[in-house]
């Protein structure tokens, strides 16, 4: 009995020190909401430890390291092997061990800690409304008269039975921004398109009249095969023994796999986790999906990650910082912006090459490649473009007045833009049973405004992976976002400016493929690192050029990027990751502003001189950027606010980075913006110290249309505020900041 209860007693106590230890560990300003992975980011499947006398290394036991925690151990450093740095080796023999070189630069070498997000952290918890349903309570107060049915308009019984007559045309889709009509005709007609407007009248009532759109996937002869105009040749004559003989041509056993990309704007990977489990459980439990939980946006906004996703391609500047060596695009954003895409490298192409069907689909009529006033497409770049289905509806070359037609289709018949979406990726599936296809189906009204768009169709999104689980079964998969939730309460967390960075990715393989164990090694060890939309661009080339090449038994041991006619600066996911070089911010070409590796940071915000001082530079250059782009005539001259606390924090202030995060507001207005500069020495006490910007641009945390609405400058709406709207509200803000200074 006394051995027994000596046992228990030793228990709790060193039960009592590991708790006191986990406690010294993670007691770090991050810890409210996140908690690093000790072993996130692997070099290799070993620890190191460092011996500061000797300079060597050795590998040690993983449970000892886990209980130090990258503590002193017998006065040597313990990293894990994936944060050794260059700097703790003497030699390249010790570096070749872990696959890295002498050769690599400070900003190659470094080390990248990774966070693990809690999607239900308490500080977020406020922002959270799992009741949101913006079509909660909808009435529905128009129904369509009439509806496709085997690739024929007909009227419903009640409009044929009131004797009304319609005609329908069709909508030929030009460009991103023009679509041509067809002329108007009956019924009995056969649409050859997959955007067509239907208009009725009853003759006896002059007042009646109804309009509407209908979306197919037109494939020609597919619901009406021309039928054979003569017999097939027939012959009483046995066959010849050798024509028995002849092997039948059989269908392969696995074809060429499908590949859809169903893509959320503004979704991360927590935001999904929390607001969709049913969808996640089917994804995960039923299609065996992998989760990216470590995918890094690229860019602030949709446009720099559509480009690095769908193009493979940097479309901006890449800053010099602490972390990342200046690194400029092979092609500039502003030059793309001025061309037409169609010699570009759109992943879609190669798939149309490769004999794939192809759609695309965006809800908004400013898509990826458009937004603010770019070209785009000069000419329609899939087989199937729903872009005059939403040109027509928002587009004010073509919506009607007071969006009518909009109305109709969205509110007044209780659906979402996304429905219509899914119907015409439902119909293209169904369409083409025996050829390969390629989607990509952009989803933006959806949570681009709301955090909590997507509570309320989880059970939507789950019955369609379920029901379509087995017309799915041969298809790449990805689930995904372009980066998380940019404006708004949870932006202003931690949490929520982790999730910011972080878009959701989630990757299913075809069925057979999910055998391979080497692939699902190779995805599941992938997904440990820091990656980004060019390794998602990278893995489509892959299927792409390379799919009839997959089997259950495929190595899938490299890809040959030599043998592929692109510029591919990725890794696939489905091959090993090549780590000569750690899989950091710098090596990702993943900017300083938008870096999801954890660096540590200290709060200045106390320093309220040094805070008003630093962003009164970055004022200036708002300023500046006004005068650049010509706005000094549409927008006010900014000025910081100095009742509203400066927000200041340090980056590695041991390392001397001498990097902020500088978050303020300006006047007029009260616009909310966050940016990062670099100080240019190592005094903040010297008035004449000077700054470097080190973000891309300033981003703002609040909404800024209503009184920038008369700049369509993606570089400097953010700053602006209009002339316009200040005559207007200049007294009510100069009352309220007397207020707050008395």
């Amino acid at each position: 009995m006394q051995n027994l209860l000596l046992i228990i007693y030793r228990s709790i106590v060193i039960l009592g020190i590991f708790s006191a230890l986990a406690i010294l560990v993670f007691n770090s300003d991050f810890v409210d909401d996140y908690v690093y992975q000790s072993s996130s980011l692997r070099m290799k499947s070993q620890y190191g430890l460092v011996d500061k006398g000797k300079q060597k290394m050795v590998t040690l036991d993983p449970v000892e390291i886990e209980k130090e925690h990258f503590r002193s151990i017998k006065g040597k450093t313990v990293r894990p092997a994936n944060e050794l740095r260059v700097e703790d080796f003497a030699n390249s023999t010790e570096l070749n061990e872990l696959g890295l070189t002498k050769n690599l630069s400070r900003v190659e070498a470094m080390e990248c800690r990774l966070p693990d997000l809690d999607p239900w952290h308490e500080k977020a918890l406020s922002y959270i409304n799992k009741g949101r349903d913006r079509m909660y309570g909808c009435v529905v107060t128009y129904t369509q008269g009439t509806f496709l049915k085997n690739g024929k308009i007909e009227m419903t019984p009640e409009e044929a039975g009131n004797g009304t007559s319609c005609l329908f045309r069709c909508y030929y889709p030009k460009d991103d921004y023009e679509f041509s009509f067809g002329k108007w005709q009956k019924l009995n007609v056969l649409p050859d398109c997959d955007i067509m407007e239907v208009s009725c009248k009853r003759p006896k009532e002059p007042e009646y009249s109804y309009n509407t759109l209908h979306t197919q996937i037109y494939r020609q002869y597919h619901y009406f095969q021309t039928k054979p105009t003569a017999a097939p040749k027939t012959s009483t004559t046995p066959p010849d023994r050798l024509d028995l003989l002849k092997p039948k041509r059989l269908k392969p056993e696995n074809p060429q796999p499908d590949v859809h990309m169903i893509i959320f704007d503004s979704v991360s990977t927590t935001q999904f986790m929390r607001s969709m489990p049913a969808t996640v459980h089917v994804l995960r439990e039923e299609m065996e999906a992998v989760v990216f939980p470590h995918v890094n946006k690229v860019g602030i906004n949709s446009r720099p990650n559509g480009y690095a996703l769908l193009m493979g391609r940097q479309a901006y500047d890449m800053e010099k910082s602490p972390i990342n060596d200046e690194r400029k695009p092979k092609i500039n954003m502003y030059d793309m912006c001025g061309y037409y895409l169609e010699q570009d490298q759109f992943i879609g192409f190669d798939f149309k090459k490769k004999g794939y069907a192809t759609l695309f689909s965006e809800d908004w009529e400013l898509g990826v490649f458009n937004w603010p006033n770019c070209f785009g497409f000069g000419k329609p770049p899939v087989d199937h473009y729903m872009r005059p289905f939403h040109l027509r509806l928002e587009s004010g070359r073509y919506r009607d007045e007071n969006s009518t037609m909009k109305n109709h289709l969205y509110w007044e018949m209780c659906r979402e833009p996304h429905e219509y979406q899914m119907d015409y990726l439902k119909d293209f599936i169904d369409v083409y049973p025996d050829k390969p296809k390629f989607s990509i189906t952009w989803f933006t009204y959806l949570a681009h405004d709301d955090a909590n768009g997507l509570f309320h169709v989880d059970l939507y999104f789950k019955r369609f992976f379920r029901d379509y689980k087995k017309k799915l079964s041969n298809s790449f998969l990805f689930v995904m976002g372009d980066h998380g939730y940019r404006f708004g309460g949870i932006r202003r967390t931690k949490l929520g400016e982790a999730e910011d960075k972080n878009p959701l990715l989630m990757v299913v393989v075809p069925e057979h493929l999910r055998q391979n164990e080497n692939l699902i090694k190779n995805m599941k060890n992938n997904a440990k690192y820091l990656t980004t939309h060019y390794d998602t661009y990278a893995t489509m080339v892959d299927v792409a050029y390379n799919a009839p090449k997959f089997e259950h038994n495929s190595s899938f041991n490299g890809l040959n990027k030599s043998a592929i006619p692109l510029n591919i600066d990725g890794e696939s996911y489905l091959h090993p990751f090549k780590l000569d070089k750690p899989r950091n911010c710098h090596n990702q070409r993943v900017p300083f502003d938008f870096c999801n590796c954890q660096l540590e940071q200290v709060d200045r915000s106390n320093e309220t001189e040094f805070g008003h001082r630093i962003a009164g530079f970055m004022v200036d250059k708002m300023n500046e950027a006004l005068v650049k782009h010509n706005h000094t005539s549409l927008c006010v001259t900014l000025k910081l606010n100095k009742d509203f606390p400066v927000e200041l924090e340090e980056f590695e202030p041991d390392l001397r980075f001498n990097a902020f995060k500088v978050t303020f507001k300006v006047l007029p207005g009260n616009g909310h913006l966050w940016g990062f500069v670099q100080m240019n020495g190592d005094n903040r006490n010297d008035k004449n110290v000077t700054f470097s910007l080190i973000s891309e641009r300033l981003a703002r945390l609040d909404e800024y249309e209503p009184t920038a609405f008369c700049s369509s400058s993606p570089y400097v709406k953010p700053y602006c505020y209009c002339i316009a709207n200040f005559s207007k509200t200049s007294s009510t803000t100069q009352t309220t900041t007397t207020t707050k200074k008395k």
